[in-house]
């Protein structure tokens, strides 16, 4: 039996206490992946201690959610002594959903099956918000050579629908693809508190129109958009959806895994809806892992299996 190693970093800070997890382990034939999507925590002040809640996706070898699990398939170690008492549940509290949408020139071209790329990210995204909870909230963010808010954060999907049906592709625009990550990644900031997740689409690497090979067209990077998506008062996972030849792979991987999200990737957009199908099936399957801990202030690890 084989151990399959996801390692990344969750930053939450909460009156002096930092939390990072930094191994997530997954366990046995059937399991693939487990992966921390969210981290909060808020103080018990009568009792001296701190609830803390991890929101965790747990995936098989096949990619799709492992359902059915309880605490007595759970381990989390704080700083490396098991906590006591771990509730496991599936996750039912609102979800805030946002999604950033390629609409540089490139997503007019025509996939195998002679639909535009942009077209079926549509279908895809709508499929999606119509699988959502009536208190879920939705936003949208498109991109060229500008980012620009199609539509703020909103409970009324046919008004996110709607918004997702109106977009359009510019011609010969840029992809100002990171700078677009950061704006959503700061909406999601403003959050109060529960799940959240950002659903990025991309047909291509961030770079401006007609300009330099390589030139990008953002001023924020990658690295920008991880650090600000992983910081002790944000933390978001980012989903990220490649398509095509031009896109870069590894760099949508890195984002999607550093920030506790999923990355994908595939050569053309008859994929798409299948992607956003497999992001919809992990969000509505998510557990939620609680405990409470005595923890001081300073840094602190935590790992789970």
């Amino acid at each position: 039996m084989r151990n399959r190693k996801k390692i990344f970093k969750v930053f939450l800070a909460l009156l002096g206490c930092l939390f990072i997890t930094r191994l997530a382990l997954a366990q046995g034939s059937a399991v693939g992946n487990v992966a921390i999507n969210y981290m909060e925590a808020k103080a018990d002040e009568s009792a001296g201690l701190v609830n803390v809640s991890a929101y965790a996706s747990v995936t098989g070898k096949d990619g799709l959610p492992v359902l059915g699990l309880n605490s007595d398939n759970f381990e989390v170690l704080e700083d490396g002594i098991t906590v006591p008492d771990v509730s496991v549940e599936q996750a039912q509290d609102p979800m805030t959903v946002i999604f950033v949408l390629d609409t540089s020139g490139s997503m007019a071209a025509a996939g195998p099956d002679g639909i535009l790329a942009l077209d079926a990210a549509k279908v895809a995204a709508v499929s999606f918000i119509q699988s959502l909870a009536p208190e879920d909230q939705v936003a949208v963010y498109h991109f060229d050579d500008e980012v620009y808010l199609q539509q703020d954060l909103t409970l009324d999907h046919n008004a996110a629908i709607n918004s997702i049906n109106a977009l359009t592709w510019k011609d010969f625009g840029g992809t100002c693809l990171y700078d677009a990550a950061m704006k959503a990644v700061k909406t999601a900031a403003g959050v109060p508190k529960g799940r959240r997740a950002i659903i990025l689409l991309t047909d291509g690497v961030d770079e401006k129109s007609g300009g330099k090979p390589g030139e990008m067209c953002s001023i924020h990077t990658l690295n920008d958009v991880i650090d600000e998506a992983t910081t002790s008062t944000t933390k978001v996972p980012i989903f990220a959806i490649g398509f095509g030849k031009d896109i870069d792979e590894q760099e949508l991987l890195r984002l999607s895994s550093r920030t506790g999200g999923r990355g994908q990737a595939a050569p053309d957009s008859t994929q798409l809806n299948t992607m956003f199908n497999t992001i919809a099936a992990l969000l509505r399957n998510q557990y939620r892992l609680r405990w409470q801990t005595q923890t001081t202030s300073g840094e602190h690890s935590v790992v789970v299996r």
